[in-house]
């Protein structure tokens, strides 16, 4: 492999760690807002949010893979 492709590895490697964290952390996140918040279920606009919030995230680490 050439340098370059390396250094690309090494980027598109930290990327995909950081890409892992962020789905760990998110959901450990949401289960301690709704222990805090002691709700029985959340309302379907809340669902919404959080699904677009979701896609947005995802979007985020997507569109900077595309660009390495």
């Amino acid at each position: 492999m050439t340098p370059a492709q390396i250094q690309l590895a090494r980027r598109r490697l930290w990327l995909g760690i950081a890409d892992v964290g962020f789905w760990v952390l998110a959901p450990c996140a949401g289960l301690w807002w709704l222990v805090m918040r002691r709700a029985d279920a959340p309302s379907p606009q809340l669902l919404f949010v959080v699904g677009v919030g979701v896609i947005a995230g995802q979007a985020v680490f997507d569109f900077i893979a595309a660009r390495r």
